[in-house]
């Protein structure tokens, strides 16, 4: 008999989380019972491919603080009668793991999905930080990350049997899908482009405006050079710069696409100067389709790659070592063999794989 999980996230909005949880219950195939609780209380772009999934959806907005969504809560848990919950919010999981563990519901999971807080520190956020970690640790069942470096910031590297890193399946798709010329022409993009892309909504941490700099430094010398943009927000907010103002027919803004692996295609090189990161699954993405890669040294993206590519990790405190590595890879010189990087990252991150052992912690 499958288990009845509620898998509880902000919304259901495009976004690495998201489209990680559609695989993963696509993978499932019917071994979990899967109901999805959006604590925005809000309808997201990806409503319909997980109702197209036989997924319950729920939009229930829910207070940081007790309210009256908490007994919302606790009577929607004694109803449905959930053998397990797990929440991808992280330290703030704690009101429901506490709600979950009022109704006995047996297995209650914190999945941490970044490496680090992004909202800005006050006295009262602190305190309120103390008390969630305290409930988590006393009344979850396991926390889970995709990164060590999530438990190393928020829980000084634990060691005991309630912590577990599970990492992302990847999938791979081969280029033999595809066809460039047509995919060229869908985004009118010259067919002789040198094409440099990134992936990823507009927030502080995927740097947008340093990648905007470096174009500043490559593109009045490389005329067929052109910068890819898709993410939500990012061309709203990149079209008062200086730069894209000077160079605006070099710019391509796509919101989002159906199937990010279209792209991959047509991408000369893929640029990921991320401050932080949890899982980058979509530097692995572009790694499994042989895209040559630059990406920034960070620790939470350092520990997803394997040594003999660690010359794609560069300093964001120095700009050229990003700009020298474009123009190499436009020579068509580099330092890792893409073909190995590939075979690597499909292996490591093998979808079967990595999702059987979520569901072992489900089942």
């Amino acid at each position: 008999m499958s288990k009845k999980i509620l898998f509880i996230v902000t919304d259901l909005g495009i976004g690495g989380l998201e489209m990680y949880l559609l695989r993963f219950l696509s993978f499932s195939n019917g071994r979990i019972k899967a109901n999805i609780l959006s604590k925005s209380g809000k309808v997201g772009e990806l409503d319909n491919k997980f109702s197209n999934i036989n997924t319950t959806l729920i939009h229930e907005k829910i207070s940081y603080f007790p309210s009256l969504s908490w007994i919302k809560i606790y009577r929607l848990f004694k109803k449905n009668k959930y053998d397990g919950i797990v929440d991808f919010t992280g330290t703030i999981s704690a009101p429901m793991i506490f709600i979950a563990w009022l109704c006995k519901i047996d297995k209650r999971i914190v999945f941490y999905r970044n490496s680090k807080y992004t909202f800005s520190s006050t006295f009262l956020r602190r305190f309120y930080i103390k008390i969630c970690i305290f409930i988590n640790l006393k009344l979850s069942t396991k926390i889970l990350s995709n990164s060590n470096t999530a438990f190393i910031n928020f829980f000084n590297n634990p060691n005991n049997n309630s912590f577990k890193i599970i990492k992302n399946g990847i999938p791979y798709k081969s280029s033999k899908n595809y066809n460039k010329k047509d995919i060229y022409a869908k985004y009118k993009i010259p067919e002789n482009s040198f094409l440099v892309g990134h992936i990823g909504r507009f927030v502080k941490q995927k740097n947008h405006e340093f990648i905007i700099r470096i174009a500043g430094n490559l593109l009045s010398d490389y005329e067929n050079m052109f910068f890819l943009f898709c993410g939500k927000n990012v061309e709203r907010n990149l079209k008062s710069n200086e730069v894209y103002k000077k160079y605006a027919s070099r710019f391509i803004f796509i919101d989002s696409v159906e199937d990010i692996y279209e792209l991959h295609q047509i991408l000369s090189c893929f640029i990921f100067p991320s401050s932080f990161e949890g899982h980058p699954n979509v530097l692995l993405e572009c790694i499994n389709s042989k895209v040559p890669v630059l990406t920034s040294n960070i620790d939470s993206i350092k520990e997803h790659l394997p040594k003999f590519m660690s010359s794609v990790l560069l300093d964001l405190h120095n700009e050229n070592s990003f700009t020298d590595k474009i123009i190499k890879y436009y020579n068509s010189e580099f330092d890792y063999n893409l073909e190995e990087a590939s075979n690597w990252s499909r292996n490591e991150f093998d979808c079967n794989k990595c999702f059987e052992e979520f569901i072992l912690e489900l089942i």
